[in-house]
C-alpha cells in the first residue's frame, strides 16, 4: 500500500498532537516552539530523543521542508498544526489570496514528494464549522482560510476528523474518515474504519506501514497483549491487561505501558472492523473508545 498524506483536524484538546507524536517521534517534527510537549508528558519521550524543527508560520514551515525533504532521511514528517501557523502569518493583515493559495499548493507538493519516497506525511489543524466564503458554501473542516478546508482535503489521501461521542466513556473521541454532508473528512486508502479509534499510529501499523516504539519491549508486550484480547473478547480487555499492567509497574514508564496496552487494544479493533465485511454498516464505534488504563 502507498503511504499516506494525512490530515487529523478537530476541536482544541482532544488529543490530536498525542496522537500525532506516537505516530511520528521517530521523524521530523515541525512545530512552534513548546508546541509538542504532550510527547514527554503523555507519552514519556524526551525532547532530546525527538527531531523537531521549530516553526511560527506556514512560511517557515516550507522553508524548513525545502531543505529537509531534500535529505530524505526522514521515515515520517509531521506538521503540527497547520491552522495556527496559517493565523500567525495572517495576523493583523489582509490576506494576499494568491501568496496563500501558492504556499498552501507548496505544502501539498512536498506532502507528494514525501509520498512518492514512501514516507508517510501527517498534518494537524484545527476545525472550524460550516460557513459561506465569497458566496459559496464550505463544509466544516480544517481551520483554514476561505474555501481551503475543502480544496486543501482534497490533495491529501486521508482527512480524518476527532469527534467526540459521550457514549465513549472515559475517553470519548473516535475517528471520523467518512465524509458527512456537514463535515469534510474520507479516507481513499481505506486505512482507518469510521468512528474508530483515535489511533494514528496502530491505524498506519494495520495498513502495514512500521511505525516503531521508543522502548524495545513495547511491541513485543504491545502484540502479546493483543492477542490476548482478541482470544478474550474486547469488552473483556480490562481483564487481559490489569494484571499484566499491575505486574509491570515500576519496572517501565507508565506511560509507555499505557501506550503499548492502548495500541493492543485499538490494535484488535482496527483488525476486526477491516476483516468484518458487515462492518460499513455499523456506525456505533462502540468499546473503541474506552482506552482508559488507569488502574483503579
Amino acid at each position: 500500500m502507498p503511504t499516506p498524506r494525512l490530515m487529523f483536524y478537530g476541536p482544541s484538546k482532544i488529543g490530536k498532537t498525542v496522537a500525532a507524536c506516537a505516530a511520528a517521534h521517530h521523524g521530523l517534527m515541525i512545530a512552534a516552539p513548546g508546541a509538542l510537549s504532550p510527547a514527554e508528558t503523555h507519552l514519556g519521550i524526551k525532547r532530546e530523543k525527538l527531531t523537531i524543527r521549530e516553526a511560527e508560520t506556514l512560511t517557515d514551515v516550507l522553508k524548513i521542508l525545502a531543505v529537509e525533504c531534500k535529505s530524505k532521511k526522514h521515515p515520517i514528517i509531521y506538521v503540527d498544526d497547520l491552522s495556527l501557523a496559517i493565523k500567525r502569518a495572517q495576523a493583523g493583515v489582509k490576506i494576499d489570496w494568491r501568496k496563500f493559495d501558492g504556499e498552501l499548493n507548496e505544502l501539498g507538493k512536498y506532502a507528494s514528494e514525501a509520498m512518492n519516497h514512501s514516507v508517510p506525511f501527517l498534518i494537524t489543524a484545527h476545525e472550524q464549522p460550516e460557513r459561506t466564503s465569497s458566496g459559496k458554501y464550505v463544509r466544516g473542516g480544517p481551520q483554514l482560510p476561505g474555501q481551503a478546508p475543502e480544496g486543501f482535503s482534497g490533495s491529501v489521501d486521508v482527512v480524518l476528523r476527532g469527534v467526540s461521542d459521550e457514549t465513549m466513556q472515559p475517553w470519548p473521541f473516535v475517528f471520523w474518515s467518512r465524509s458527512r454532508k456537514s463535515w469534510v473528512a474520507g479516507d481513499r486508502m481505506a486505512i482507518f474504519p469510521d468512528n474508530g479509534p483515535m489511533n494514528i499510529a496502530e491505524g498506519l501499523r494495520c495498513s502495514g506501514i512500521v511505525v516503531p516504539y521508543p522502548e524495545p519491549w513495547m511491541p513485543k508486550a504491545a502484540d502479546q497483549w493483543a492477542n490476548a484480547i482478541k482470544e478474550a473478547g474486547v469488552a473483556n480487555w480490562r481483564d487481559v491487561i490489569r494484571p499484566a499492567f499491575t505486574k509491570l509497574t515500576g519496572k517501565f514508564d507508565a506511560r509507555h505501558l499505557k501506550w503499548a496496552a492502548v495500541d493492543a487494544l485499538h490494535r484488535v479493533v482496527f483488525m476486526a472492523r477491516r476483516d468484518d465485511p458487515m462492518a460499513w454498516l455499523d456506525n456505533s464505534g462502540q468499546v473503541v473508545a474506552d482506552t482508559s488504563l488507569i488502574v483503579e
